[in-house]
């Protein structure tokens, strides 16, 4: 209790990144978990094999990315058009350039400790 005598408000750790940012940032751990393990559990000499199991962990990402990506850019162009917030947002494109960006050399990395 505070010397008001009111109490704070309990604050949930998801306010200040956003839970569709965590939950964004879990699908991409897991798509990226899901690439090593498939690769590392392929056994075959076959490279276009193997390599099929990051193109589709790829394809997946692209399909989940685009409409997130798309959604924050209209929620942050609405929220600066009416000086609302836009923290949430602004995080939710900075983590698809991240995750983009970084992407590249993270598979590649996957790639290359595997084979």
């Amino acid at each position: 209790m505070s010397e008001t005598g009111t109490e704070a408000p309990e604050v949930a750790p998801q306010t200040g990144f956003g839970g569709r940012n965590i939950a964004y940032a879990v699908f991409v751990l897991l798509c990226l978990l899901a690439m090593w393990g498939l690769e590392a559990g392929s056994g075959g000499s076959d490279a276009a094999g193997r390599g099929a199991f990051i193109i589709m962990g790829i394809g997946l990402w692209v399909l989940v990315t685009l409409p997130f990506a798309i959604w924050n850019l209209v929620a942050l162009l609405g929220a600066l058009a009416k000086n609302g917030p836009a923290r949430h947002a602004g995080i939710a494109l900075l983590l698809v350039i991240v995750c983009a960006v970084l992407g590249g050399p993270v598979v590649d990395g996957i790639w290359h400790a595997i084979y």
